[in-house]
């Protein structure tokens, strides 16, 4: 039997495991078909997938504090059956199901088949050291595949091993670390979105909807600027960051980047996926439209050097310059995986993680719709707080995709109904005074 070490990608996973425990590696979704299938042929597409994809088949071998990885051949996999009386039955089990802790001493992938009265599907749920949410919308490609009989495109997770160990003796590796070296140099300090402390990693979610006005709004100011729908909500995210932070004009924000470059690595399945930090440089005597171009070249710039792993560098700046600190407390990223086939895909949180808040912008399969998920500390903020932030931030978006010559400063943060209490709570003050 052949061990291979842990990507990097998984490695910082496994000391995220180890150190915060409980359910904060899931990866977890659900997808229906949209042609009716019996049980034996979902089974039969399941356990093809299982042999295609040697990262579903990956176990750890912990051995004197020393993890390495080995592909367990020739096992049967074990495929669950669950019937459902509605979606909203599904996707309750689907909340619950992706908060139970898999474990790192056996399998690490789990299918279900679920029956709902008049549709099929399955539930999917990975741990984070062998998939990440690209790889669940590939699975779900791939089963849709299978099931009109055709044979899915599939490659080895263990070559990208070898492709990894390549790159980090080589010298893209060296020219990725002083990328981000550089970026410290020109921000070396950490600012935190909210400063107090949590006692647990525990989450709760918030998921709001943009309408088709205002996401045909959003998605036609992007493609007049010549940037992507993820750049403009960017940065209405940063002048928010920067309002309530006494209106900063450095910091990080930390974004998901997909890290697979060219087909073979999107047709893998398995842990690539990182977290980068963008080092936003808002400049508010500019405006939001000059604001969005340099935000929109910082953060290509960025995933140019996606491969370098964000472990791998608080690493670095540790015994380098001495930084203790993460680099930022907040990730926004913009989740636009498809499913090819028909298919209607729901993806449950995991309910832990270690960032004050993540926002995700939320495009999946191609259904023309926005969300908005904020995955929230709770012991940082309250839905409230929740709720009243993403009315800021929106007010901020449309206000600059209205008119962009504004700088950041100048953007409505309040609604109106907010400003006209603001503005009669002073004047009663006064009054009173």
């Amino acid at each position: 039997m052949d061990y291979y070490p842990l990507t990097q990608s998984q490695q910082l996973i496994y000391d995220m495991e180890k150190f915060a425990g409980g359910s904060i590696a899931n990866i977890c979704g659900s997808m229906l078909f949209g042609k009716q299938h019996t049980v034996e042929e979902i089974n039969s597409a399941i356990c093809q997938v299982y042999n295609l994809n040697d990262a579903l088949r990956i176990r750890l071998k912990e051995s004197g504090g020393a993890v390495q990885q080995y592909v367990c051949e020739n096992e049967e996999i074990h495929v669950d059956i669950k019937q459902f009386s509605s979606k909203k039955e599904l996707n309750s089990f689907g909340e619950i199901f992706a908060k139970e802790p898999m474990g790192i001493g056996g399998s690490l992938s789990k299918f279900i088949i679920a029956i709902l009265p008049e549709q099929t599907g399955v539930i999917v749920k990975l741990h984070h050291l062998i998939g990440d949410a690209w790889t669940l919308s590939l699975l779900g490609s791939q089963l849709n595949s299978i099931l009109r009989g055709e044979t899915p495109e599939a490659y080895s997770y263990i070559d990208h091993i070898s492709n990894e160990e390549k790159y980090l003796s080589g010298k893209r590796y060296k020219k990725d670390r002083e990328f981000f070296e550089t970026q410290f140099k020109s921000c070396d300090e950490a600012t935190f979105l909210s400063e107090k402390q949590a006692a647990s990693y525990n989450v709760e979610r918030s998921t709001f909807t943009f309408n088709k006005e205002a996401n045909d709004l959003l998605r036609s100011y992007a493609e007049r600027n010549g940037v992507s729908p993820f750049n403009v909500i960017l940065t209405a995210v940063s002048i928010y960051f920067s309002r309530v932070k006494m209106n900063a004009e450095l910091f990080y924000i930390g974004t998901a980047v997909l890290n697979r470059a060219g087909t073979v690595e999107q047709n893998t399945a398995g842990m690539f996926i990182n977290t980068v930090p963008v080092l936003i440089n808002l400049k508010n005597e500019l405006s939001f439209a000059d604001n969005l171009q340099v935000i929109s070249a910082t953060a290509f710039a960025v995933m140019r050097h996606e491969k370098f792993n964000y472990g791998e560098l608080l690493s670095f700046l540790r015994n380098q310059y001495h930084f203790s600190e993460k680099l930022y407390d907040v990730i926004f990223s913009y989740q636009n995986a498809v499913v090819e086939g028909e298919c209607e895909s729901v993806w449950y949180p995991c309910g832990m993680q270690t960032e004050s808040l993540q926002i995700h912008a939320e495009d999946r399969d191609n259904t023309g719709g926005l969300k908005i998920h904020y995955d929230f500390l709770t012991d940082k903020f309250t839905a409230q707080e929740i709720e009243a932030m993403h009315s800021h931030i929106c007010n901020l978006l449309f206000d600059a995709i209205n008119n962009d010559d504004k700088k950041p400063y100048e953007l409505n943060i309040l609604s109106p109904e907010e400003r006209q209490k603001v503005q009669f709570d002073f004047n009663g003050s006064a009054t009173a005074i």
